[in-house]
């Protein structure tokens, strides 16, 4: 009930948002309403509404959309263009490494099934890294000048050979 509108509330976003290279904006923006949305788990219940968890979804999806983009752009105005492909590479393991973590976390605080105190255990989990995030992008002034890539030259076209024929 709540994946399909954070997903599709991730995709709209990072829809609207991927031509920006407003790197920072999203980190800041993502995070806070990460923070926003695991402070809302917070308030959920056995018996809460399914309007709740629909809306907490939604608002969970405008980090999905904001973050994952605003890395990718902090990354290709950033990173050495010969370095790029390791960068990119780099910056794949870690979020890699962020699901094996986020998997351990589910295990950790759901150890005999779901329960809303194990669930209020992962919000807090999940608050506290999402204002890790938040303090740590904060204070990056270059994200927020990120400028637009150059344009790639023209190529040239390519020269006639001496020695063929001319068709």
């Amino acid at each position: 009930m709540v994946l399909p509108p954070l997903s599709l509330t991730a995709l709209a976003v990072s829809g609207l948002t991927g031509r920006s290279s407003a790197g920072r904006g999203k980190l800041l923006v993502g995070s806070a309403c990460r923070i926003a949305a695991c402070a809302a788990l917070l308030s959920v219940r056995a018996d809460s509404p399914a309007v709740l968890l629909i809306a907490i979804g939604v608002m969970a999806g405008i980090p999905q959309g904001l973050t994952g983009r605003g890395t990718q752009t902090a990354l290709y105005h950033q990173a050495d263009p010969a370095a790029i492909g390791s960068a990119a590479g780099l910056l794949r393991t870690f979020r890699y490494l962020g699901a094996m973590a986020a998997s351990a976390a589910n295990a950790a605080v759901f150890p005999q099934g779901a329960t809303t105190e194990g669930l209020h255990h992962l919000a807090l989990f999940m608050l506290g890294g999402a204002a890790l995030l938040f303090l740590l992008a904060l204070p990056d002034r270059p994200l927020g000048r990120l400028a637009k890539p150059a344009a790639k030259p023209a190529a040239k076209p390519a020269a006639k050979r001496a020695d063929r024929p001319a068709e």
